[in-house]
């Protein structure tokens, strides 16, 4: 009885250690995968927007479906609202507004990062799902708390939200602003 019970032991033991290697593995395969990103401007499922000194920045979203209001919320990093964007009528699927880096009171916010969200009524009054997004370069690579994470600029995502790598086509850019690529 001892034998197997000894035995039994080994074979646990055995499973446990190829299992770490496995997930030694992985994430190895996430962070390799990650460096293929380097370099590229890609777009994530995030609701963080940098803003730069005197400029106009883009807030990417999508809605499920049409809606006839959409509100949108910035907040500064410490979670307070600086603002609100109101919109009426916009189709379902990608869409973009324009914050020009003034607060409610339309006085200029300072350069920084804040998050933004939306919340979007169809003509019935029921909520539309949406998702926000942001984009830019793939400027490095890190690991945080055992999750792969890739700098867009100075903003840490998951690589797990990138959503696509963009052909320079499709890489939004800014005509209220020349300096402006992207959101970072």
């Amino acid at each position: 009885a001892l034998q197997k019970y000894s035995l039994e032991n080994d074979t646990l033991f055995n499973i446990n250690e190829n299992l770490k290697s496995m997930e030694t593995g992985q994430e190895f395969w996430k962070q390799t995968q990650a460096l293929n990103y380097l370099g590229k401007t890609v777009e994530a499922v995030n609701n963080k927007v940098l803003l730069k000194e005197n400029e106009v920045t883009k807030l990417d979203y999508s809605l499920e479906s049409p809606a006839s209001l959409v509100s949108i919320g910035v907040y500064s990093q410490d979670g307070k609202l600086v603002r609100t964007i109101e919109t009426r009528n916009k189709e379902g699927g990608r869409l973009q507004e324009s914050w020009d880096g003034r607060n409610s009171q339309g006085v200029r916010v300072p350069p920084g990062l804040y998050s933004f969200d939306v919340v979007a009524l169809d003509a019935q009054k029921n909520i539309v799902p949406a998702k926000t997004y942001l984009q830019g370069k793939v400027t490095g690579i890190l690991m945080e708390g055992g999750e792969t994470q890739v700098l867009l600029g100075k903003v840490a995502v998951p690589a797990t939200s990138i959503t696509r790598v963009l052909a320079d086509e499709e890489i939004v850019s800014n005509p209220e602003s020349a300096k402006v690529g992207s959101n970072v």
